[in-house]
């Protein structure tokens, strides 16, 4: 017993060695294309701001492009810059990403895990590019999930499955209240486009329009319950990102399965580590249960 719980231990560490020499490789990687391109650097900032900019000034936020990215987001993630308004396009460009580092290191200790994990790819794909999104995640860790849950669709599953019921019920207010305010009958009539758009700009990572995976991925979220639910985002979201399972770091922290797996930028990888984790823990309740049956001086603890 003693021997096969130091193996278990031993491949245990091998795996979360695995998960941070790739959370490396993938920084350096990524790291070195915006040193190439320093253009490209935060550019989703400035997106974001000139939507918001172009829907004041009664234009068309989805015909907004920078460097050959369109403007995609749902209407309410037009009011997250219009603070920035006053203050001019840079302001925003400054503010997204050092919210976002600083608020993920928070956030980390918030969630009681070592700040190796700033490293981790879907993290440094969203902050490199100046993604709302970091700064966003940490500020849901932190008490402000209804901003999240009303900009940020797809970080509702995770909300959901941790039980967020205010942040949730506040952001559904929100989201209701903003309704005359945002330009829903724009973003209605730019449908087709801004689908076109997501799908285009998406890397599809997760199962969704593949049914030889879609089927397995649905078991296993719907076998893991509650838990699932954080991980339907990278695991059946259309038109998915790798930064989207940013939102998942709480279950993916678990065990280097979800933590390497949802941190591979290749179709289908992400869906098949969720299947392998649902697996993982049926074995594991399954060995738990028959372990129940061994005397107690052999019986695991």
């Amino acid at each position: 017993m003693d021997q096969a719980r130091n193996l278990s231990a031993w491949l245990n560490r091998l795996a979360w060695l695995a998960v941070a020499v790739w959370s490396a490789h993938y920084l350096l990687g990524i790291g070195g294309l915006f040193l190439v391109h320093p253009d490209w650097l935060f550019g989703d900032a400035r997106l974001y701001y000139q939507a918001t900019a172009t829907w004041v000034a009664g234009g068309d936020p989805w015909a907004v492009s920078r460097g050959g990215i369109a403007f995609a987001g749902i209407p309410p993630t037009l009011l997250l810059n219009l603070p920035f308004l006053p203050f001019g396009e840079d302001a925003a460009w400054i503010f997204w990403p050092v919210a976002g580092m600083v608020g993920m290191a928070v956030a980390l200790r918030r969630l009681r895990l070592p700040l190796w994990w700033l490293a981790w790819p879907p993290f440094m794909e969203g902050w490199f590019p100046g993604s709302p999104d970091m700064a966003l995640f940490a500020l849901a860790i932190l008490g402000g999930g209804a901003v999240v849950a009303v900009t940020k669709p797809y970080s509702v599953p995770w909300m959901l499955g941790d039980g967020r019921w205010r942040a949730l019920t506040i952001g559904a207010i929100i989201a209701v209240v903003t309704i005359p305010i945002l330009p829903w009958g724009m973003f209605i009539a730019d449908l087709p486009a801004i689908a076109t758009t997501l799908s285009d700009q998406a890397r599809h990572l997760s199962a969704w329009g593949t049914p030889i995976l879609m089927v397995p991925t649905v078991a296993a979220l719907l076998w893991l319950r509650r838990p699932g639910l954080s991980l339907v985002t990278p695991g059946l979201w259309p038109s998915s990102q790798l930064h989207y399972a940013a939102f998942s770091l709480e279950t993916a922290a678990r065990t280097p399965i979800l933590a390497l797996g949802l941190a591979i930028p290749i179709p289908g990888v992400a869906p098949l580590s969720i299947v392998a984790y649902a697996l993982w823990v049926r074995f594991r309740d399954v060995r738990s249960r028959r372990l129940e049956g061994v005397p107690g001086s052999l019986k695991l603890t």
